[in-house]
């Protein structure tokens, strides 16, 4: 047997089959895996596309029994979560979401193509799903008994297992972003903002996802198909209930931390405005004080030849009384109406 590696390395495409659940050889060329299967009948092959251009993926009919509109799909991307059933292939578009402690979200894409013994993965952007996937898929053969759709199973669980860490981060973010605005720090709006628009992004995928999931078990459960499969899937399918739930919670959180935002702003712009009016009535105050006195003084530095209170003995203390008076019966007017 060959030593157990990673099939998701450079090249564009590899395949890995399985027999009974073991791994029991790679392949490099679709011709060559094609070939595997057909010589043996009990034997599954787990073929990736690492991000293929779309001669490869039109290839892909050419060996195996795809579906037009699968090929399509695959070629085109940018499809939202969902799973089409055909007469020999399922297609499933499946989206893995990631987020970093700093708030940087993004929301990837990848397929897979299930036939009869085989099974496609088309990555694009997995965030490293696949390897997962793989990893889990060969330390559990008893799993991989179950053929190609073990595989699709093996993809949504660890799909999912994601969602709940990407959650876990979100939540992380919501409190640490609750703290900042209640220390005062008022410059988050575009983050929370766009954390938001991912999150609502992020409830739609979950939704997708649980509804194909949901479709997939139906489908085999009318059929009477896959008996084990569908008690695994039933499992994923309650994770994303759990996570939609989650998701939508968290999503209301981050308004309601919007609008907290918001209400601090205005009460912090209302206390300024408060303040920046108490100042500028104190200093209007104290001008029309100050500006008595000057007027009397300026008329009396005029040095006009005819000013009867020049020659006046009592003129300079009359002066002096009438602008202290003055000054004084405003500083009691200012100060009832609270300006000093």
């Amino acid at each position: 047997m060959e030593e157990m590696t990673s099939p998701l390395e450079a090249n564009p495409f590899e395949a890995v089959t399985y027999r009974a659940g073991t791994r029991i050889q790679a392949a490099t060329t679709m011709a060559q895996t094609q070939k595997m299967l057909r010589a043996d009948a009990a034997t599954m092959a787990w073929i990736w596309l690492n991000e293929p251009n779309a001669d490869t993926i039109t290839q892909l009919s050419e060996y195996f029994p795809i579906h037009p509109l699968a090929i399509e799909d695959a070629i085109q991307g940018q499809q939202r979560p969902k799973l089409d059933r055909y007469d020999e292939s399922i297609f499933t578009a499946l989206h893995p979401a990631i987020i970093s402690e700093e708030g940087s979200a993004q929301i990837g894409e990848l397929h897979v193509i299930v036939g009869t013994n085989y099974a496609i993965t088309i990555r694009h952007d997995d965030f490293g799903i696949l390897e997962t996937a793989h990893q889990r898929f060969d330390q559990n053969p008893q799993l991989a008994k179950s053929g190609s759709l073990a595989v699709l199973y093996c993809v949504l669980d660890v799909i999912t297992d994601s969602y709940l860490e990407t959650l876990e981060t979100l939540q992380d973010l919501i409190d640490e972003y609750e703290s900042q605005i209640f220390e005062g720090n008022f410059t988050l709006s575009h983050q929370i903002y766009s954390i938001s628009k991912f999150t609502a992004d992020f409830s739609r995928v979950l939704r997708s996802t649980q509804h194909l999931t949901q479709n997939l078990i139906s489908v085999y459960a009318r059929q009477g198909e896959h008996p084990e499969l569908r008690v695994y899937l039933n499992d994923v399918e309650d994770h994303l209930t759990r996570a939609l739930e989650r998701s939508e919670t968290i999503h209301s959180s981050l308004w309601e931390i919007l609008n907290i935002q918001s209400t601090l702003v205005a009460q912090q712009q209302n206390i300024e405005m408060r303040l920046e009016s108490t100042q500028m009535k104190r200093i209007s105050g104290w001008a029309a004080i100050l500006f008595a006195p000057s007027l009397i003084t300026g008329i009396y530095g005029m040095n006009f030849a005819v000013m009867p209170e020049l020659d006046w003995l009592f003129g300079y203390l009359f002066a002096l009384a009438m602008m202290l008076t003055i000054a004084f019966i405003l500083y009691l007017i200012f100060k009832r109406k609270g300006w000093l």
